[in-house]
């Protein structure tokens, strides 16, 4: 316990020991040599905290009679007051026997709440430095002393004291606490750090962002997971720069996991306290830097394909318009028979063809060629410094590469087209115009045969996925022909009848085969299904040229003379004649057949099975015509 002036109190160890650790944190901050708590009455040396005398030391100044005349004085004013020049001297705790002497002294009294004077704290500020009465954190310090006297004076008892110390322990928690719920609800991450670059707060959308617990962060240097160092970085946080002339930085870092990600990173100086404080506010713009390249990469490409798109191949046009480019050549490639891929199996299968057509490209093409989707089914390559014989080798590897599909699941088929330019001058459309000319020539020949190919591989599917085998279809042809005949119908309705019986379940080959070949009765779902092949048939047979006349036809074999049918729920004689014998056909030829969800019958059950059922599904009609061919001719 140490007496002190004015109240004949004793003040506690422990709220000594907290001004010497507050003394000796105020010297270090105002870096000054020595700071001295002096008692009022007597000239006695009570606290010392300084960062001259080491902790073993135990060296004070030594006074005279001078000094002692002048701290009276110092006390009879009870006023701060500075002193220019005191003749003390002390030995230094690092080199003992070297005398130092310290000036200019900034001596300031304490008071009880009463005003009465309780001690005073000197600041020894060394030979040139020069402290001011009023200096900010000298007076914080002087209100922190004078609380705590305040405190002691008001309670009386140190129980009283620690209750007292408690609630305001709890108040600067809570105002903490609110603090720290404020900077978390930051989008951004906030870093605050020193000097030196020594993290001393983080708040959560930093620990987020860096993917790391915050007493990782606390005590490490920003360096370690930004990667920059406030100290020698070419920002230099501790600079003052004018606000207008700070920038933002963009800096790719690599978090816990490996990953690489960019962090926009605005920089901050706190001003006003004893030590600068450098903040960061930083945020994740890995994403938005992703999104505004694929922007920038769809804006030259085509989105589906990946290859490069029109208004990037006019640029590129346009920029190798020079002599030393010359001769500039065109090739367009024209897809044959997208209609008829995405009328058959969909649009996505026709997207898919128009992938498999670009990568045949990509691989039939020289590396500085520049491929682009031109729109639809067309492809445009600009090819400089080419003469059309080498253009020659790149359509015949096309070629080559194109039959190397025809026993995938559809072949891929290229229509070729090419036009050079041999000055500048000459514009992209002129051009493309004759390439196009050149490649409808040539699609004009290829085009029926690459439709036929696509026809073998649907037929070639619904033989793999269904019992539809080749074996129904002739059956069926051979029967719907003796019946056409038995009713006088001409050459041409008899080839129609033919083609229609071959084709007429064509539209089956994009249905799975577990739904095809479903033993079991079919789901709702299934049915919808199943019901939609006739329409899907007469799509594709209306894409081409060939079977576009049997196309009707196809759509409705499914119709029932009473109207309860599909698609279209036509009934009686507004169904086509060569639909209803298809129809009547098939379904005997299904029924003496088998099917998995359906047992074989002999052909009188078949026969009585399709009596039975005149005038509801079938043609009554046509029914006796059947009965008919199927006494006088052996179908087997």
């Amino acid at each position: 316990m140490t007496e002190v002036a004015g109240q004949g109190k004793k003040i506690p160890g422990k709220i000594i020991k907290k001004w010497q650790e507050s003394l000796k944190t105020l010297a270090e901050l105002l870096e000054v040599p020595l700071v001295l708590m002096i008692g009022g009455t007597s000239f006695s040396v009570e606290v010392l905290a300084s960062n001259i005398l080491g902790p073993a030391q135990n060296n004070y100044p030594q006074t005279d009679n001078r000094m002692q005349k002048i701290w009276e004085e110092i006390l009879e004013k009870d006023l701060p007051a500075t002193i220019s020049f005191l003749p003390v001297r002390l030995e230094s705790g690092a080199n003992p026997g070297e005398n130092l002497v310290l000036n200019n002294v900034l001596a300031y009294p304490l008071h009880w709440p009463d005003g009465k004077m309780a001690c005073v704290f000197c600041i020894f500020s060394g030979k040139d430095k020069v402290l001011a009465i009023e200096h900010p954190l000298i007076r914080q310090y002087r209100d922190f002393f004078e609380a705590d006297l305040e405190l002691f004076f008001l309670n009386g008892k140190l129980r009283e004291q620690k209750k007292v110390s408690r609630e305001l322990k709890t108040g600067f928690k809570k105002s903490h606490q609110e603090f720290q719920e404020t900077v978390d609800s930051i989008r951004d991450g906030i870093i605050v750090h020193n000097s030196a670059g020594v993290i001393s707060f983080v708040n959560k959308a930093a620990e987020k962002i860096l993917k790391r617990k915050g007493k990782e962060l606390i005590g490490a240097r920003v360096e370690e997971f930004l990667g920059i160092n406030p100290v020698h970085d070419r920002m230099n946080f501790f600079r003052d720069t004018p606000p207008a002339q700070k920038r933002d930085f963009e800096i790719l870092i690599k978090d816990k996991e490996g990953l690489e990600r960019v962090i926009e990173v605005t920089p901050g100086l706190e001003k006003g306290g004893a030590e600068k404080r450098g903040l960061l506010a930083f945020r994740d713009i890995t994403e938005a830097k992703q999104q505004g390249k694929r922007v920038q990469y769809l804006s030259f490409h085509d989105n589906l394909t990946g290859l490069y798109n029109r208004a990037f191949l006019e640029e590129e046009f346009r920029r190798l318009d020079a002599k030393r480019q010359m001769p500039t050549c065109i090739l367009i490639a024209d897809l044959n028979g997208l209609k008829l891929i995405n009328d058959s199996y969909g649009f996505q299968k026709g997207d898919l063809a128009l992938k498999r057509a670009a990568d045949i490209l990509k691989k039939s093409c020289r590396r500085e060629d520049i491929i682009s989707r031109w729109g639809g089914d067309e492809f445009v390559i600009l090819l400089p410094k080419t003469e059309e014989e080498q253009v020659s080798s790149i359509c015949a590897r096309i070629k080559k590469h194109c039959l190397a599909t025809e026993r995938g699941e559809f072949p891929i088929s290229l229509s070729l087209g090419v036009a050079t330019k041999e000055i500048p001058g000459e514009g992209i459309s002129s051009l493309v115009r004759k390439a196009e000319n050149r490649m409808l020539e040539n699609k004009l020949l290829e085009n029926r045969s690459e439709k036929s190919h696509i026809l073998k591989a649907l037929m070639k599917t619904l033989a793999e996925n269904s019992s539809e085998t080749e074996g129904h279809a002739l059956r069926m042809q051979k029967m719907a022909y003796i019946i056409g005949e038995k009713m006088g119908l001409s050459a041409a309705d008899l080839d129609r009848l033919s083609l229609v019986a071959i084709l007429h379940d064509l539209g089956k080959a994009i249905i799975s085969g577990e739904i095809l070949e479903k033993p079991g009765k079919l789901s709702p779902e299934e049915w919808e299904k199943m019901k939609q092949h006739p329409v899907t048939g007469y799509r594709i047979a209306s894409s081409t040229e060939e079977f576009m006349h049997i196309a009707s036809l196809i759509l409705h074999h499914h119709e029932w003379w009473d109207g309860s049918g599909y698609p279209s729920g036509l009934k009686g004689e507004k169904i086509p004649l060569l639909s209803r014998i298809i129809s009547l056909v098939d379904a005997f030829d299904v029924m003496t057949t088998g099917r998995p969800y359906k047992k074989k019958m002999s052909r009188k059950e078949a026969a009585t099975e399709i009596q039975r059922c005149a005038g509801t599904q079938f043609d009554p009609n046509l029914v006796g015509t059947f009965n008919e061919v199927l006494q006088e001719v052996n179908l087997g």
